[in-house]
């Protein structure tokens, strides 16, 4: 029987449509990467900051950030219902500042033989919790001075 055409002719023909093929799901995905890149790369860009090149850390519009921080910050506190929620705000800051102390103290409380060790640990505790402490202070501070 004669062919016009070979046997791998056909077979060259098969591997080719497979070749450009494969070629085509790999631009595809190259393109689709390069695209998610810009956009993270995009999203990205707006958070950082090159020394006074961001307009609203330049001192020459110091008011305007001034403003823009005075409006969120009563944006933040319209938000929190203080005078709605003062006494459940305070009863959880207490309760916090509770659960500190109690785990600050069973943490003072474990035994260990060796003193050295003992008070390593204590002035760890305390740095770790006297912060916390701190904070909660000046934030119950902050909650008697917000109307």
């Amino acid at each position: 029987m004669n062919l016009p055409f070979k046997m791998s002719d056909i077979s060259n023909l098969k591997l080719s449509k497979y070749l450009t093929l494969t070629n085509a799901i790999i631009i595809s995905l190259i393109i689709v990467i390069l695209f998610l890149l810009g956009r993270y790369s995009k999203s990205n860009s707006k958070k950082t900051l090159e020394g006074f090149s961001n307009t609203k850390l330049n001192p020459a519009n110091i008011k305007e950030s001034l403003s823009l921080l005075k409006n969120e910050n009563e944006q933040i506190t319209d938000g929190l219902l203080v005078s709605k929620y003062r006494s459940d705000y305070e009863d959880y800051i207490i309760e916090l500042n509770n659960h500190i102390d109690l785990i600050a103290l069973s943490e003072s409380v474990k035994p260990e033989e060796d003193i050295k060790i003992k008070i390593e640990s204590l002035k760890e505790i305390d740095t770790r919790y006297s912060p916390l402490k701190e904070m909660l202070n000046d934030v119950m501070k902050k909650l008697d001075k917000t109307t």
